[in-house]
């Protein structure tokens, strides 16, 4: 490890589907596999966003849609890492949280 470049502690980019601002969640205090209702804070508009692992990686996929998705939207989800379905169980749809 080289001393002299500071370690990088990367937190999770949440990109707006509206107006493509991102934003870095560095506390990583969304839960993961819920479903969110967020605000840009640069156009104003609402969102909602799902983090989810990959039951297959561990990878954490970020999920943003413009409006509320569909359960078919949910489970044809992939983790961006290695192309896993995220939702593998069609019983298994996240719940959405009153958003912030």
């Amino acid at each position: 490890m080289d001393l002299e470049e500071a370690p990088s502690f990367a937190g999770i980019s949440i990109s707006c589907p509206h107006c493509g601002v991102a934003e870095i969640d560095d506390f990583e205090v969304l839960a993961l596999d819920e479903m969110h209702v967020l605000s840009c804070e640069a156009c104003k508009h609402r969102f909602h966003l799902l983090i989810a692992e990959c039951e297959r990686c561990g990878d954490e996929t970020v999920l943003p849609w413009p409006t509320a998705p569909t359960p078919a939207q949910i489970r044809q989800a992939m983790c961006t890492h290695c192309g896993n379905r995220l939702n593998e169980h069609d019983d298994r749809i996240w719940a959405t949280d009153a958003g912030r």
